[in-house]
C-alpha cells in the first residue's frame, strides 16, 4: 500500500491555484437573433402544414441556444383545447434538416421520439423544457386512486387547458444531433441550414380528449379541433470571430480541407405486430456505426362496454378514454400492462375500480373476478422477453426476461449506470410498468465512446424477437384483445457531417 501512494504524483488544488481562466477574445460579438419561416405564416393539419426556415449568415451559430417559438390558438369560441402534455414538440409529426441541398437528419413520427428520450432526462430538465412549454399541472382527479396502477399519473404528463378563444406563445429546443452537439455551425460555408418541421395530420393527435364535467358521458369529446399555429420564428444566438481567426477557417476550407462535426442522430419505424404472442420484427439499415436500438410498444386504448344485445354481454368500443393524457404521441406501452375497467358495474351497482385508467375487460371470467385483476400481470409468473439480434450477433446473449432487467439494459444504454454518475433516469416504477415502457439495446463496445457501434452496411439484418405477448394469468385463462398493436422501433446512429469549400456532406 504504501509503495503504491509513494509512486502517486501530487498536484496543485484548485483552491491554491490563482491562475486566471482562459479568456476568449477573438469572439467579437454575440447576438440573439431571429429567423422567420418562408411562405405562409398561419399553420394547420388542413392548410399549409409545413414551416420551413433558411437560416443564413456569416457569423457562428451557437447550437445550443436554437428554440422554435411559435403561438398556438384556440380558435373554439366554445370549448377548450386540452394538450395532452407540456411539450410543444407534440405538434410535429416530421423534422428535416438540410443544408445546401444535403439531407442531415430526417426523422419520421418525431413527436413520439421527442416524447421518448424527453422521458429519458433528469427531472429538472423536463420541469424547466415544461416552464418554455404549455407548462404542468398537478390535477385531483388523477391522484384519486393511489392504490390502483393508472395512467397519466403525473404532474409532468399533465397540462394546463387552453381556453376558447385564447393564444398562447411556446418554445422548445430541438431534438436533433446537429443542435445537440457543442460544436459552433459556420453559417457563411452551410450554404443555408435549413428546418423542416412538418404539423401532425389530425387536429387530435396532440389533444386529450376530456369531458366537460363529472357528469357527462366519459365518451363525449369536449375538446377544441379548431387550433392554428401561427408566429413561428427561430430564436438562437450568433457569434462573430476576429478577422484574423476567421481568415484562417477560410484558409484551411480554401487548401480543400474540411472541417468535420460529429454528432448522433434518429430514424424511426413502426411495425404492426398482429395477433401473436412471439413477433419477430426485421429490417435492413446501413450504419457505419449503430449505437443504440430503442423498442417502445403501442396499443390503441378501448373500453368495453356492457351490451344486453350482445351474446357475450360485452362490446368493444374503440375510443380513447376521456381525462388520460395518452396516445400515440407519448403511451409507451407496458405488454403487460392490461386496460381496465371503465363502465361495468358490480352486482350491487358500484363502479368498479380504475375508474382512472383505459379500459377493458377480457370476458373470460366473472365481473367481481375481474375486478381484482385489472392493471398489471405476469403472465404464469413471467414476463415479457425481448432479444436484438445484429447479423449473428445477439444482444444480450440471453434475452430480457423481466422488466427490471429491461431498466437496467435502458441504464447502461444510457450510460448512467456507472457509479458516480450523477445522471438518472426519472421514471416512477409505476409508469414504467404501465405507460413508459422504454426498452433499448446498447450497441456500442464502450457506452458513450465515439464510433464503438457495430457497422451494419455489410447487409446484417436488424431483427428484435419478442415473445411471451400472449397475457394468461395464473389461473390459466387467457386475456383477448390485450397484444400490443404496435412496436415502434427508434435507431440512434453516428453520422459525421464534412463542411468544406465545396459544400456539405454526411457520412452515416
Amino acid at each position: 500500500m504504501e509503495t503504491h501512494i509513494q509512486a502517486t504524483e501530487d498536484a496543485l488544488l484548485d483552491s491554491l491555484s490563482f491562475k486566471l481562466p482562459n479568456s476568449a477574445n477573438f469572439i467579437t460579438d454575440r447576438r440573439s437573433v431571429t429567423f422567420f419561416p418562408s411562405g405562409g405564416n398561419q399553420y394547420s393539419p388542413n392548410g399549409v402544414k409545413t414551416i420551413k426556415f433558411m437560416i443564413t449568415g456569416t457569423d457562428w451559430l451557437d447550437p445550443s441556444s436554437v428554440r422554435v417559438s411559435f403561438r398556438l390558438t384556440n380558435a373554439s369560441t366554445q370549448h377548450s383545447l386540452f394538450l395532452v402534455n407540456a411539450l410543444p414538440a407534440n405538434f410535429f409529426r416530421r423534422l428535416r434538416i438540410l443544408c445546401g441541398g444535403a439531407v442531415i437528419e430526417d426523422i419520421d413520427f418525431y413527436n413520439r421520439v421527442y416524447n421518448m428520450v424527453h422521458t429519458l432526462l433528469p427531472y429538472e430538465r423536463r420541469l424547466n423544457d415544461a416552464t418554455e412549454g404549455f407548462g404542468t399541472e398537478v390535477s385531483n382527479f388523477f391522484a384519486l386512486s393511489k392504490e390502483q396502477p393508472y395512467l397519466g399519473n403525473t404532474a409532468l404528463n399533465n397540462s394546463p387547458d387552453l381556453d376558447a378563444e385564447h393564444s398562447r406563445v411556446v418554445f422548445f429546443p430541438l431534438l436533433c444531433g446537429i443542435f445537440n452537439q457543442p460544436k459552433y455551425l459556420p453559417l457563411r460555408y452551410l450554404q443555408g441550414l435549413q428546418i423542416e418541421l412538418e404539423i401532425v395530420n389530425n387536429f387530435t393527435d396532440p389533444i386529450l380528449q376530456r369531458r366537460s364535467n363529472a357528469t357527462e358521458d366519459m365518451l363525449i369529446p369536449r375538446m377544441s379541433t379548431q387550433w392554428y399555429i401561427d408566429q413561428p420564428v427561430i430564436k438562437c444566438d450568433v457569434v462573430s470571430l476576429d478577422g484574423q481567426l476567421d481568415n484562417e477557417y477560410t484558409d484551411h476550407l480554401m487548401q480543400g480541407k474540411t472541417l468535420p462535426i460529429n454528432y448522433s442522430s434518429f430514424v424511426h419505424q413502426v411495425q404492426a405486430i398482429g395477433n401473436t404472442d412471439r413477433p419477430v420484427i426485421s429490417m435492413s439499415r446501413a450504419f457505419t456505426r449503430l449505437k443504440t436500438v430503442y423498442c417502445t410498444f403501442y396499443k390503441i386504448p378501448y373500453i368495453w362496454d356492457e351490451d344486453p344485445a350482445n351474446p357475450s354481454g360485452w362490446s368493444k368500443t374503440n375510443h380513447i378514454a376521456s381525462d388520460i393524457p395518452l396516445n400515440e404521441t407519448n403511451l409507451f406501452w407496458h405488454p403487460q400492462y392490461i386496460y381496465q375497467e371503465h363502465r361495468a358495474t358490480l352486482q350491487d351497482g358500484t363502479l368498479l375500480p380504475g375508474i382512472l385508467n383505459v379500459g377493458t375487460t377480457n370476458l373470460q371470467s366473472n365481473v367481481a373476478e375481474l375486478a381484482q385483476q385489472q392493471g398489471f400481470t405476469f403472465q404464469k409468473n413471467c414476463e415479457v422477453e425481448m432479444q436484438l439480434q445484429v447479423g449473428s450477433k445477439l444482444i444480450p446473449e440471453i434475452p430480457i426476461r423481466s422488466s427490471a432487467e429491461a431498466h437496467y439494459h435502458l441504464r447502461k444504454a444510457l450510460g448512467c449506470h456507472q457509479p458516480g454518475s450523477h445522471y438518472a433516469v426519472n421514471i416512477p416504477e409505476r409508469e414504467y410498468r404501465t405507460s413508459k415502457f422504454i426498452v433499448a439495446f446498447d450497441c456500442e463496445r464502450q457506452t458513450n465512446t465515439g464510433f464503438s457501434g457495430l457497422n451494419t452496411r455489410t447487409g446484417d439484418l436488424i431483427t428484435i424477437k419478442v415473445n411471451n405477448l400472449k397475457h394468461t394469468d395464473n389461473r390459466e385463462i387467457v386475456w383477448r384483445d390485450s397484444n400490443a398493436d404496435f412496436l415502434h422501433t427508434t435507431l440512434e446512429y453516428d453520422a459525421i457531417m464534412t463542411i468544406s469549400d465545396a459544400g456539405v456532406q454526411v457520412l452515416e
